[in-house]
């Protein structure tokens, strides 16, 4: 079964495709396998690197 928290991130990262371009979220994926639960916040600083 798929958390709420996975869907969370899944919708963050759509947002995040628009406005950072791919080559952002590939990033951000990376750090966030090395995370157990990112936050909004969490993606939003790694986006911005």
């Amino acid at each position: 079964m798929t958390s709420i928290a996975t869907i969370t991130a899944v919708g963050n990262i759509i947002q995040i495709v628009d406005k950072y371009g791919v080559p952002a979220v590939r990033k951000i994926m990376a750090a966030l396998d090395r995370k157990d639960d990112p936050t909004m916040e969490d993606i939003e600083a790694l986006a911005d690197m």
